[in-house]
């Protein structure tokens, strides 16, 4: 069966209704959770400094999943196997547990501040801070499109809505009640999108399972699509995925976070009590997602 024949799965009016349902729930959302957060600087930036340890662990877990997470893990889990799906969650998993000791010490040596390149700027010079200010310009403008391109793009696969009006849209809705109260509207919207995915875990990978045979078409397909790769160390396949794939992956995803100014905003928003554990637990939400997503596509060698 050719799988493109399958889409879209809905008219171009639908998809265009799901949107608009979309727009107004968060909006609604963000309404009910976030009256007040406008008020002032502290409110609109950090949230008042008030995240508790479930908020700030999945808002941290939601800025961290981005979509080449979940379609490149698939990918190295089809082709490659576990080898290929091991080394590209490792570095995933373990640097948000080497983010917090360091996002403890910022918070803790800067109580009251808002950036990590206001903290540069204090600590050392202006010079350094615009250094910062300016990749981490360039680093989330580039986030920015490429979520929104994937997020954009399986609508209109799934809908047959048109791909511009689906990305203004998209935008302009996230745009909005981000400018109304800030940082705390965010959140809720991080909070309520890992529920989502973690129901997809619970409801969907079951049923994948179940529907591809049961367990043993998983343990058949650990291998990948060349049966190679079940074995994480001691192959001369796996050798070649860690030198091919695999260190550079996990060397990628470990620096990832100390250039990224969404993790140093949510460590001057959590309690500070609270930071640690949020970004520990973070790690473990995040992984739960990413590793359960392929099993759909493993497949017996």
């Amino acid at each position: 069966m050719d799988i493109a024949s399958l889409f879209p799965l809905f008219s171009p009016g639908t998809g265009a209704g799901i949107l608009v349902v979309y727009g107004l729930f968060a909006f609604a959302m963000t309404y009910w959770y976030s009256r007040g957060y406008d008020d002032n600087k502290t409110s609109f930036l950090v949230a008042r400094r008030e995240l508790n340890t479930f908020q700030g662990s999945l808002s941290v877990a939601a800025a961290w999943l981005w979509a080449p997470g979940l379609f490149i893990s698939t990918q190295q889990a089809y082709v490659n196997g576990l080898v290929g799906l091991f080394w590209f969650c490792l570095g995933n998993f373990l640097t948000l547990g080497a983010f917090a000791y360091f996002a403890k010490k910022i918070r803790t040596e800067s109580p009251k501040g808002f950036t990590f390149s206001g903290y540069l700027r204090k600590r050392f010079s202006p010079r350094l801070q615009w250094l910062f200010v300016v990749e981490m310009m360039i680093l989330a403008t580039c986030a920015f499109a490429i979520n929104l391109l994937a997020g954009s793009k399986t609508v209109t696969t799934l809908t047959g809505i048109d791909y511009t009006l689906a990305t203004f849209l998209m935008a302009g809705v996230a745009i909005l009640y981000s400018f109304r109260t800030g940082l705390k509207a965010t959140v809720i919207t991080e909070v309520i999108k890992i529920i989502v995915v973690w129901a997809g875990v619970i409801i969907l990978v079951p049923w994948a399972i179940s529907e591809a045979g049961g367990w043993s078409t998983v343990v058949a397909g650990l291998g990948g699509r060349t049966g190679l790769g079940a074995s994480i160390l001691g192959t001369p396949f796996a050798w070649g995925i860690f030198t091919g794939f695999g260190a550079a992956a996990f060397l990628g995803h470990m620096g990832g976070p100390w250039g990224d100014n969404s993790f140093y905003q949510r460590a001057f928003s959590i309690k500070k009590d609270s930071i640690i554990p949020s970004y520990v637990i973070a790690s473990f939400v995040f992984i739960v997602v990413v590793s359960n997503w392929p099993r759909g596509n493993f497949r017996a060698g």
